[in-house]
């Protein structure tokens, strides 16, 4: 997937061809972000003389070390190994590992004395590496001594870079970073270069080439041995070069340099310098800035020839070792650069192998945070993109991102989200106009066949508009030229722009980015091509550019300066979202889509009187409104902390799943959503793999980390094997009581049904009856009196299919009643083997209003808020309150006189914070709050301070009374 952006230039062009001017011509630069290499060079067929060539090398460089070991002690009688020093100790140390390993072995293994004289003979005819260890091996004794430096011997004639220059695997890895580093200065302007190892490697010509065209740039070149970099880098004279000491293994801020300086920093041979790893990359990021680039280069796995020349440089050596680190995995490389303020490994990431050797080029991006914001997908109410959000979503759920799909109009934004828009035409603009308050938008124009393609110029100028109400609007825009897309392609570029752009901060912020996957010209399949660049760089009306010779496509459009459309705005003050007046019916000729969607943005609407600007929503729902917690009777309450195992990850994953992780992710998703909660914990706490599974299916994230209140309780009260994660879910995501249109700020247990307090009190869904309360009614064994009755009648219900909770005491809340179940009344009646009488009377009795049992069985349970990413509790009306509580008292009536006074009902409503939005439109006594909230009317009401209120113990014994006084008299031997 090639994937470029636009070099658009200032300088005209001169062209015989008279349609010349006519033509927009854009030149395409592969983006830094996205870029993965190209092979502008075939590979070099692999030969037998190419093979045979590199293999006398090795084993002449095998029977130089092999010779060098067994004769320095003779040839030097004063020899000591163990008081060589420095870099002539790590490499005396390689050699005789080297030598004594199986790879030298099998080098040397059929070579007899005849080829040893053949080879080392002809090593002047066999290169410059063959030139090189030609100098090497009569010297080695005097160099291990000291006597002789081999830099001179190594740098004479040009060999060491003549040497790296003809090495095949260097070429493409230098061409690979030429390309990279060119498509970065594109994107960022460069001013300050660090090479660090400048010494061990010929790739400082490749960093001034690719930043030819940058003007200021600073170049600092660095090694640990000062006097060898000299040495190597003495053919370049220029005046912005500076050559300094800098040992990668130490601090930097330690030895002189300035911490976030660096835009670029290269190192060369990292694995073989480096002492640790983690330690050095966290040192190397303390000197770049947020989006700098650190590349890291070198040579891996190589001969034992190019290690023999590549050791005469001191600066080639650790301090520690004599061997070269192992190159990490992909995995390994993301663990360490993300522990180190990485971002992880760029697509520009790329190994290079070749007979057996391999080169690597190691690209990542300092950032200043990373921010693990949820997605939230609107496809539009039409319909015709809820596949693709779908695979998005599932896609998203596979990199541990969450996601939501609000097919809907959005009510409110949420800072937590990125809003991706799949807009393919079909919808009106005026379904998204609320995310002019959101902080992260992109925008993805996608052809769906039947409907025209949105003018992406719309978006721009809406965008443009939402910066001047909100600063931390962000907009990327995706523009999807090619019919028909390939989707799997798609979501990949989709994927990183949302870890690119929004997840993660590089520094500088783009407010608007351009992103085009334009149709290529003369290609008889059609490529992948993305365009991304801030918006500032489009001048419309622009004349036509230069063409770069490089340029991987060249578009060429007519060209015509824009027509002014007629505008229609309808300037008012800002107003709230709410105010937006019905669109014109017949808008005046040419009026643009985005023109009428102003005018019903600004316009006023007639007749209302929230004239608020948006921000204040929240100050009046805080100053008009409570939460409301308590209920008469005490709800189930989980007094305790959240059980660890339900949050905290339970360690390092280990152990595997085995074929359970074989399955297709959206198979396993819907297994994991179906299991019951008894089922789903014991899953998940089967080892730390099934607990990090588990995290990543979207709904049950959502549950263990908002809807953990009924997870506890539904375990407490023993109804953990017959409510699904799915089905907390739900509850969890949907405002709405069950059994009317009304804000549900209660869940209850036994059906997870999220009900408000009215239904509570009235349903007979949600009558519950406790076993003391049927044991007079219980038949079955009429020999037994009713204390022994007692736990037959328990164990018959623990063995029937019926949802039996334990039962909170509802004088301690604390605390369970022993001996004790409930059930649910249509459970009773509908199983007979109890044999509980089913005459009018009892029936009418068990549907009764047991209040103290229905709260036992249901909590306080948050909203999630999936449009917003926001948790709502539940807001209940201080003016309604207030003006109940005048009401009552100017009644002399009692606030506790063991009723549920019938006056109360709007003062025990809770509210959405939407819908409390329009109840405070038509409640008079809210708005008397608002008007006087500067004025100092005395203490607040108790009620609201408190949440609510809970019965004394006197009136709940007095409500609970009331059921027993009304049962009647019945003798269980009737039965």
């Amino acid at each position: 997937m090639s994937i470029v952006q636009p070099i658009i230039r200032d300088q005209l062009v001169t062209h015989d061809d008279d349609d010349w001017d006519s033509v927009y011509h854009v030149e395409w630069e592969p983006d830094a972000n996205f870029f993965t290499g190209s092979e502008l060079r075939p590979r070099t067929p692999l030969c037998k003389a190419t093979a045979d060539h590199q293999i006398t090398l090795a084993r002449a460089a095998a029977l130089i070390i092999r010779a060098s070991l067994n004769n320095i002690p003779l040839d030097i009688p004063d020899f000591d190994p163990s008081k060589l020093t420095g870099f002539r100790k790590q490499l005396y140390q390689w050699m005789q590992a080297y030598n004594s390993s199986q790879a030298s072995k099998l080098v040397l293994g059929d070579v007899t004395m005849t080829v040893t004289i053949e080879i080392l003979s002809s090593l002047t005819r066999m290169g410059v590496e063959g030139e090189i260890l030609a100098k090497f091996g009569p010297n080695l004794g005097a160099i291990l001594q000291g006597t002789i430096d081999p830099m001179p011997l190594l740098l004479e004639s040009h060999r060491f870079s003549r040497m790296q220059d003809g090495i095949e695997l260097m070429q493409k890895m230098r061409s690979h970073l030429k390309q990279y580093l060119s498509s970065y200065a594109t994107k960022k302007q460069v001013l300050n270069v660090l090479e660090v190892g400048a010494s061990t490697s010929n790739n400082t010509e490749i960093i001034f080439e690719a930043l030819r065209e940058q003007k200021d740039v600073s170049y600092t070149l660095t090694d640990s041995s000062l006097s060898v970099l000299e040495q190597t880098k003495s053919s370049i004279t220029k005046d912005f070069l500076k050559l300094k000491s800098f040992d990668i293994n130490r601090d930097a801020i330690e030895q002189g340099f300035s911490p976030n300086t660096y835009d670029l920093i290269l190192v060369n041979n990292i694995l073989h310098t480096a002492n640790s790893l983690t330690e050095t990359l966290a040192n190397l990021r303390k000197l770049l800035v947020p989006g700098g680039v650190l590349a890291m280069v070198g040579v891996s796995d190589i001969s034992p020839a190019y290690s023999l020349i590549l050791g005469m440089n001191e600066n080639m050596w650790s301090d520690e070792r004599c061997e070269q680190l192992p190159c990490p995995s992909n995995e390994a490389w993301n663990k360490l650069l993300q522990g180190t303020q990485f971002s992880g490994l760029e697509p520009a990431t790329k190994t290079f192998d070749y007979i057996g050797q391999s080169c690597y080029c190691v690209i990542s991006t300092a950032i200043a945070s990373t921010q693990r914001l949820m997605v939230n997908i609107l496809p539009g109410s039409q319909g015709s993109m809820f596949g693709f959000a779908d695979q998005l979503a599932s896609a998203l759920a596979e990199l541990g991102t969450a996601s939501t799909i609000t097919p809907t109009r959005l009510d409110s934004i949420s800072s937590r989200f990125v809003y991706v828009v799949l807009d393919d035409g079909s919808s009106s603009l005026s379904e998204y106009e609320t995310l002019h308050k959101a902080n992260s938008v992109l925008w993805i124009n996608i052809p769906a066949g039947f409907s025209a393609q949105r003018d992406m110029n719309i978006i721009s100028r809406f965008a443009r508009d939402a910066q001047k109400d909100n600063e931390t609007f962000k907009l990327v825009k995706l523009d999807v030229k090619q019919e028909y897309p390939e989707y799997a392609d798609l979501l990949k570029v989709i994927m990183r722009i949302i870890q690119v752009s929004f997840q993660e901060d590089r520094g500088s912020r783009m407010e608007l980015e351009t992103i085009t996957l334009p149709v290529p010209i003369q290609t008889v399949r059609e490529p992948f091509y993305l365009s991304i660049h801030p918006l500032s760089t489009i001048r419309t009306g622009t004349a036509p550019k230069t063409i770069n010779p490089y340029a991987a496509q060249l578009v060429s459009v007519p060209y015509q300066p824009p027509t002014p459309k007629p505008a229609y705005f309808i300037h008012y003050p800002r107003m709230h979202y709410r105010d937006i007046i019905a669109e014109p019916s017949a808008p005046p000729p040419g009026t643009s889509e985005l023109d009428i969607y102003f005018a019903r943005r600004y316009g006023l609407k007639p007749g209302t009187d929230w004239t608020r600007l948006p921000e204040d929503l929240e100050k009046i729902r805080r100053k008009c409104s409570y939460v409301r917690t308590k209920w008469y009777f005490p709800m189930l309450e989980n007094l305790g902390p959240v059980p660890e195992g339900l949050t905290d990850p339970l360690g390092t994953t280990s152990a595997d799943l085995n074929l359970f992780e074989k399955l297709p992710s959206d198979v396993m998703d819907s297994i994991l959503r179906l299991l019951d909660v008894e089922s789903f914990l014991r899953f998940r706490n089967v080892n730390a793999k099934a607990h990090s599974l588990t995290e990543t299916v979207l709904d049950c994230k959502e549950v263990m980390v908002h809807g953990s209140a009924a997870v506890v309780s539904l375990v407490r009260t023993g109804l953990s094997p017959y409510v699904t994660i799915r089905d907390i879910y739900s509850v969890l995501t949907s405002p709405k009581c069950g059994f009317c249109s009304r804000y549900g700020s209660l869940i209850f247990l036994p059906t997870c049904t999220r009900t408000c307090h009215k239904c509570l009190q009235t349903s007979p869904r949600m009558a519950v009856i406790g076993t003391e309360e049927i044991l007079p009614y219980y038949g079955r064994f009429s020999i037994y009196g009713i204390d022994d009755n007692r736990p037959r009648l328990i164990e018959k219900i623990d063995r029937s299919s019926m949802r039996s909770l334990k039962v909170r005491n509802h004088i301690h809340p604390g605390r369970m009643l022993k001996n004790t179940r409930a059930v649910l009344v249509d459970d009773v009646f509908s199983h007979p083997t109890l044999g509980i009488d089913t005459s009018d009377p009892v029936k009418e009795l068990f549907y009764g209003e047991m209040l103290h049992y229905r709260t036992a069985a249901t909590i306080h349970f948050p909203f999630f808020n999936t449009s917003t990413g926001e948790i709502e509790q539940g807001c209940s009306c201080r003016g309604c309150h207030e003006a109940f509580e005048n009401r009552h008292v100017q009644a002399n009536g009692s606030l506790g006189d063991g009723r549920i006074n019938a006056d109360a009902e709007k003062r025990d409503r809770c509210y959405s914070h939407k819908d409390f939005q329009e109840h405070y439109e038509t409640c008079e006594h809210a708005k008397k709050i608002w008007k006087n909230r500067f004025a100092n009317l005395g203490p607040e009401s108790w009620f609201a301070a408190n949440g609510g209120m809970h019965w004394g113990i006197s009136e709940r014994v007095e409500y609970c009374r009331r059921f027993v006084d009304d049962m009647p008299i019945l003798n269980n031997e009737a039965f």
